[in-house]
């Protein structure tokens, strides 16, 4: 073609391309849009997958989600496929359709008048992931979605339409029985987006304001985080509002509570000194947050996974020697006869040294016991850069060094609290048996073992029924003996419930061990201690017998991990599930491994998330599929029945 003609030729094709005005919209079902759900039936909390699905007439496509202009034709304006939902009704808060996180087809090539573009032809299936709140109604569920697209073929394109294309699911109890529906349908869907999402990763680039996680339709996704397998949208600034409570709810897991007693005795006794209190005071909410930033760098500079330094004894124990002895001081034992260096351990004695570092131990603690959320809010923070991650995991710092900075600010509330006499003598002697307690919990994780846990459970009971002995022998008032004796007793009986739950869980002696790994338990084949190259040996034996490989990466300190596996693993129906799919089970336990021996498959996982961390192996997938927090069992079933899609 001569150089003359080329500009004449784009020319007319550009025209063309842009022929939509001179057709009728849909005269001869060029394109015919559908729906499909994975389930026809639907627990509330399940997460599944809606296809919306495109079949083209001959000869004719669509421009997909992320049109190319061909070169020489950047002037032709594109309409892309999009699928969203329906601005009318107001979506409930308890549906959540991921649009943002939509996964299109692969486009091929189509051809106009002797130009190729990359469009969508014959059929192409757009699966849209889509969550239930636990607390979703049961009854008819009707999602509005709408699908977007500009419909061409060899010589011309029609006007851009809009099609409605809504499906309608049952909402049943958890209790009735539920089947996957048109599963060969289902067979590119890839269920790691739901991990994602939870992970609060932002959605892939596409066209901004087509998305919507429930209520008002049209609104961005933003960031996805989970609290007891509940998922929320929430924006950027407002993830720094969770970080900020997640550290505020950290002063009230087991692992802090002894020490909240501790200090404040320490901010009552500086009170009088207004300058006392609040130089005091501050340097130990700075050594709360500055723990906090020291996670961070570890995190970031070092590639750490979160928790992972509890898995060395050369950390656990001197922490346990310490708390212990800080105990014993509490209880009244370090009185006479003992050099001064031990006196500096007493938490109430008024050094900056001493006060930062009783804030950095009690960011220490809170770390072994972190609820879900912050398992979450941290793993969304080692995903962003290191100014945004420092900055969101400092605030975690912040919230917990909140209330002390509240009781500094208003010193008054101090005067509310036991303080001297009997009842601030009992305070400091319960609260000392139950940081024994503490630490004997991290004493005793230089072995993978469960029955310390009897341990642990009976110093917890001793305090319990110290602290009910006590309210009876040294309190005067009435109200405070009744008052501290319910305290008591609902501790012990918490304690009595608790201990054989966790010390229960021994592998049974002699079942199914074999060269990669300990015995089972529950039907998990343990590996402690084992390289990391067994592991994934492991993983590969089940995975080329096609089945489904779960993986639970667990520690005896990670409390998250242990109530995932009494709660969901564990359970009838989780044994139930396993064995109808012929599950592969390995328990990887951290406890006390070395980097080498499944850390590093951790971090290849999460990206350095850390535990818990259930992943899901398999011939179907060429990722694996993987939960940072509680989940449903059904997110799990379909997990494993992509594992072994063909």
């Amino acid at each position: 073609m001569s150089i003359a003609i080329r500009p004449l030729f784009r020319f007319l094709v550009l025209g063309l391309l842009l022929l939509a005005s001179a057709a009728p919209a849909r005269a001869q079902n060029e394109v015919r849009t559908s729906s499909v759900s994975q389930r026809v039936k639907a627990h509330p909390g399940d997460q599944f997958a809606v296809a919306v699905i495109m079949d083209f007439a001959d000869k004719w496509h669509a421009w997909p989600n992320k049109p190319v202009i061909p070169e020489g034709f950047e002037d032709l304006t594109a309409i892309p496929t999009e699928v969203s939902v329906a601005p009318s009704p107001v979506m409930p808060a308890w549906l959540r359709v991921h649009t943002a996180f939509a996964q299109f087809p692969t486009p091929h090539e189509a051809e106009v008048t002797g130009v190729k573009v990359l469009a969508y032809s014959d059929r192409a299936v757009i699966y849209i992931p889509v969550e239930l709140a636990p607390d979703a109604p049961l009854g008819s569920l009707t999602i509005p979605l709408v699908i977007d697209y500009q419909a061409c073929n060899d010589t011309q394109c029609l006007q851009p339409a809009t099609d409605p294309v809504p499906v309608t699911i049952e909402v049943v109890a958890a209790d009735q029985p539920i089947e996957q529906a048109h599963s060969d349908l289902f067979t590119g869907f890839e269920p790691a987006v739901f991990a994602r999402i939870k992970a609060g990763d932002l959605p892939p680039d596409g066209p901004a304001g087509r998305a919507s996680t429930g209520g008002l339709a049209g609104k961005p996704a933003g960031i996805q985080v989970d609290f007891f397998g509940a998922t929320f949208s929430v924006g950027r600034v407002a993830i720094f509002l969770i970080c900020f409570v997640a550290g505020l709810l950290m002063n009230f897991t087991p692992c802090v509570l002894p020490v909240i007693p501790i200090k404040i005795l320490s901010l009552q006794s500086q009170a009088k000194d207004p300058g006392k209190l609040l130089l005091f005071g501050t340097v130990y909410c700075l050594g709360i947050v500055a723990l906090f930033a020291a996670i961070g760098g570890l995190v970031f500079a070092l590639g750490l996974s979160f928790g992972q330094w509890f898995s060395y004894w050369w950390v656990t124990t001197p922490l346990a020697i310490f708390i212990a002895v800080m105990a014993f001081a509490m209880m009244g034992f370090f009185t006479i006869n003992l050099p001064q260096s031990v006196y500096a351990l007493n938490p109430s004695h008024d050094t900056i040294a001493g006060n930062f570092g009783m804030g950095v131990l009690t960011g220490v603690l809170s770390t072994p016991c972190t609820g879900p959320m912050f398992g979450a809010a941290f793993a969304w923070a080692a995903s962003e850069p290191p100014a945004i991650g420092m900055s969101a995991i400092c605030t975690m710092g912040v919230g917990m060094a909140f209330p002390y900075a509240l009781l500094m600010l208003f010193p008054g509330l101090l005067n509310r609290m036991p303080r001297g006499g009997p009842g601030g003598e009992l305070l400091k002697q319960v609260m000392g048996l139950f940081m024994l307690a503490v630490a004997a919990y991290l004493f005793t994780n230089v072995v993978v073992a469960r029955w310390p846990f009897w341990i642990v459970g009976g110093l917890a009971g001793v305090a319990s029924l110290w602290w009910l002995v006590g309210a009876w022998r040294m309190l005067r008032s009435s109200v405070g003996k009744v008052l501290n004796s319910l305290a008591a007793v609902g501790t012990l009986a918490l304690v009595a419930v608790a201990t054989p739950a966790l010390a229960g869980e021994e592998p049974e002696p002699g079942a199914g061990g074999g060269a990669l790994g300990g015995a089972a338990a529950h039907g998990w084949r343990v590996m402690a201690n084992q390289p990391e190259s067994a592991i994934r040996e492991a993983i590969a034996h089940g995975s080329k017998a096609g089945k489904p490989v779960v993986v639970d990466f667990t520690a005896k300190w990670c409390s998250n991990c242990l109530v995932i596996e009494k709660t969901i693993l564990n359970t009838d129906a989780g044994r139930a599930l396993f064995e109808r799919a012929g599950a592969v089970r390995l328990k990887v336990d951290l406890t006390k491994a070395d980097p080498d021996q499944g850390w590093g498959l951790v971090k290849e996982i999460s990206g350095g998330g850390g535990i818990p961390l259930i992943a899901v192996f398999g011939p179907g997938l060429e990722k694996p599929v993987y939960f940072q927090s509680f989940f449903p069992l059904s997110a799990l079933e379909e997990a494993m029945e992509k594992a072994v899609a063909k």
